[in-house]
């Protein structure tokens, strides 16, 4: 099945977008949108001369036009390649040179982008060899020839359907190569074994469409359900994060997705819960970070007066290279924890849900793994029918395994995740996990409006890793007292001892999910600190 049969839908459903003001600013059909693909698809062949093969870059931004050329590309057999819409990556400068990296490892041939990153970039050196057109040129171009009668491009189930880059988290992001039958396995599973999409569903997002969970997760996937669809930008969202629950109540939505702290960060800032109705929202997905228990127990208890429902949190499980979703939680399944004793600690950690049914998850050994009684830890090997390559790689079979680089375990059918292998580092001889150690120091250190990160950092005299903590101070004089909470933590919950220092907040690498780079902080903390 090719991809572009997704759109090509006789009903009446839509997908809509709203601005930070919550007002509407695009309606369509899925007929209308089917049609100006078609559209799009015979200009990218008569007026830019793309043909199959070819790939083209497309910059997400969130946006109906996004949409109808990702399947105009599909139309015809172009590859698109889609790349990050995110200006805080450290100025117009720094963005310029990471998609130009993206475009050169993808082997990009043309570059769509939004009219205001238009002049930018085609007047920078780093493009001086790329054709680049804008959404708007090519839509206006497109509204001329409304009678295009593309026909469409047919190929096998191994035909590249897009190339999706990694997260970046350990090193640059690397594209995956997504086969259309890679992206039909995902997807199916998804909408079969966890979300259970319904014809009375709607959906709501504001997930960047340049990650995974955003693309397949809340684009291709509602879609190929046939739901209605609504979205806010990422911008929008982190303008006015309340502005997702405000507008899930107008809209009556029923499924939505995102990290936890978004869940959090809506909570905290939403003024209006006594008006908000959420009791019409079955599933609350949670993916891309750690799920805290107390977490959804304090925002279930919160907005208990919307209507909504503890149950409907549906923690889960994925990586790009797998195209996506590895674990759900189903639709008629509570979250579910367990409490584990790990260094001596008891802790409750939150289940990513049940394997999906295509995959073949083993656990592999790994020294970094913690012991863990009655349950076997290591990194996470997959195999699968959704797994992705390189895109110079031959297309994927379903014959061969990936490490994730993530270590967990799976007990009582659902899987456990404690962290990627990068992120736990071993001291005096203990294992322990960089993204938990943040999140125990932030508990503990709430009352300052700062942000901690953990790194390892190795002693050049013993070659071991120590403990570094980097934080953010708003005020000179709240250093010591933050510095002083921090050891007495580490040292008592831990029993070990770190460094602390402070760096800007602009020194705090994240990915395009907003995942930290550690590697990345660390190289620039390094270099400020011997300048």
């Amino acid at each position: 099945m090719n991809i572009v049969q997704i759109l090509d839908k006789k009903n009446n459903n839509i997908i809509q977008f709203f601005n930070t003001n919550g007002e509407s600013t695009s309606i369509s059909t899925y007929q209308e949108l089917h049609a100006l693909a078609m559209a799009m698809a015979g200009c990218l062949k008569s007026k830019y001369k793309l043909c199959a093969g070819d790939t083209l870059g497309l910059i997400a931004e969130t946006r109906k036009e996004f949409v109808c050329l990702f399947f105009a590309c599909q139309i015809i057999g172009v590859i698109p390649c889609i790349l990050p819409f995110k200006l805080s990556y450290g100025g117009i400068d720094k963005y310029i040179k990471t998609i130009r990296q993206m475009v050169n490892s993808a082997n990009v041939d043309f570059l769509v982008c939004p009219e205001k990153l238009l002049s930018a970039l085609t007047h920078s050196t780093e493009f001086a060899s790329l054709s680049i057109a804008s959404y708007e040129n090519i839509t206006a171009f497109s509204a001329e020839r409304r009678d295009s009668t593309t026909t469409p491009y047919q190929d096998t189930n191994n035909y590249p359907a897009y190339i999706q880059f990694t997260s970046g988290t350990t090193t640059h992001p690397k594209p995956l190569y997504i086969s259309h039958a890679a992206a039909h396995a995902n997807i199916n599973a998804i909408l079969t074994e966890g979300i259970r999409v319904t014809d009375k569903d709607k959906a709501f997002s504001w997930l960047p469409f340049y990650h995974d969970m955003g693309f397949l997760g809340f684009m291709l996937a509602p879609l190929a359900a046939g739901i209605s669809i609504d979205y806010i930008s990422p911008s929008s969202f982190a303008r006015k994060p309340s502005l997702w629950l405000e507008l899930m109540s107008t809209q009556k939505s029923t499924i939505t997705y995102a990290p936890e702290f978004a869940y959090m960060l809506a909570m905290l800032r939403c003024r209006t819960i006594q008006t908000l109705d959420l009791s019409n929202l079955r599933i609350a997905g949670i993916g891309a970070d750690m799920v805290h228990w107390a977490n959804l127990k304090k925002f279930a208890a919160t907005m208990a007066p919307t209507g909504f429902k503890f149950n409907s949190f549906k923690p889960s499980y994925g990586l790009a290279e797998a195209t996506l979703a590895v674990s759900l939680t189903p639709d008629n399944h509570d979250p579910y924890a367990i409490e584990i004793n790990i260094n001596g600690k008891n802790e409750k950690i939150v289940s990513s849900g049940m394997v999906l049914s295509n995959f073949e998850l083993s656990i592999h050994p790994c020294m970094k793994a913690p012991l863990i009684e009655d349950v076997e830890v290591g990194e996470i090997l997959l195999k699968g029918p959704s797994l992705a390559t390189q895109p110079t790689q031959h297309p994927l079979t379903n014959n061969h395994v990936i490490p994730t680089g993530d270590i967990g375990f799976l007990k009582d059918n659902h899987l456990f995740i404690l962290g990627r292998a990068k992120d736990i580092i071993i001291i005096n001889g203990q294992n322990f996990s960089l993204p938990a150690i943040e999140w125990q120091l932030k508990a503990i250190c709430s009352e300052y409006s700062i942000q901690i990160i953990a790194i390892s950092h190795p002693n050049l005299e013993t070659e071991l890793d120590t403990l570094l903590i980097l934080a953010t101070a708003p005020l000179m004089e709240t250093k010591q007292a933050i510095s002083q909470k921090i050891i007495a933590e580490i040292s008592n919950s831990f029993g070990i001892a770190c460094t602390i220092d402070w760096i800007h907040p602009s020194e705090i690498a994240r990915t395009s999910s907003g995942k930290l780079v550690r590697a990345k902080i660390l190289e620039a903390y390094h270099q400020r600190t011997h300048e």
